[in-house]
């Protein structure tokens, strides 16, 4: 086949392709998605009857900020996975402020050991967690799948467990609205353990999910 008749029937079964909008506005619908979603969840259980207290507390708000950041940034990473030739550094981006959303809390455990002692990291069960942030997630992690399937994915692990994480950690950040946590290690053991869980789960099931050959 000569290189003409080649390119003339390659051009044949082209289809018009819309190029997808940048990351920062499907962030912004991503959130315009998700805020509304999770701010029902906390009217229907009610504010934490503390959370004034709570805002006036400088760690209160460095942990809430830390986390937002990371929910924000592993969102914005997630969808920029989705265009060819964005930086790999984006990535990375997102692990530096859950690195200070979790030494943070490593923080608050600390103090709590100087001051009550080994009584001071007494561990209790929150169970009632688990379901709150699994159900939070779902919504913001369900739009971001169908916003990364829209594109081509060149590390499908890595895409999930980006999303996993933005949407888990939305979800943490509503639920220290309406559930009241007086322990650190609480917050660190069940509310990052389960987002960890959820970004590991995300990372594992990324190919799948995305329905995509890519290696990851």
């Amino acid at each position: 086949m000569r290189t003409d008749d080649l390119i003339a029937e390659l051009e044949a079964d082209l289809q018009p392709v819309s190029p997808l909008p940048a990351a920062e506005q499907r962030l912004l619908v991503w959130l315009a998605l998700s805020v509304p979603y999770l701010a029902a969840i906390v009217a229907i259980d009610g504010l934490s009857k503390d959370l004034g207290q709570r805002l006036a507390e400088p760690r209160f708000l460095l942990e809430q900020g830390a986390a937002l950041a990371t929910a924000l940034l592993a969102g914005y990473a997630c969808l920029n996975a989705s265009i060819p030739g964005r930086p790999a550094w984006l990535t990375g981006l997102p692990f530096l402020t859950l690195a200070v959303w979790l030494g943070s809390l490593g923080q608050g455990c600390w103090q709590s050991w100087l001051a009550f002692g080994a009584s001071g990291l007494m561990l209790e069960n929150d169970w009632t967690c688990v379901p709150s942030i699994v159900l939070g997630s779902l919504l913001p992690a369900a739009t971001l799948v169908v916003m990364l399937r829209k594109g081509l994915i060149f590390l499908p692990k890595m895409a999930l467990l980006l999303a996993a994480l933005a949407s888990a950690g939305l979800a943490e950040i509503a639920l220290r609205l309406h559930h009241p946590v007086d322990s650190s290690l609480v917050v660190l053991v069940w509310h990052g353990g389960i987002v960890f869980v959820l970004a590991l789960l995300g990372r594992a099931l990324g190919p799948w999910v995305l329905k995509t050959a890519c290696p990851s």
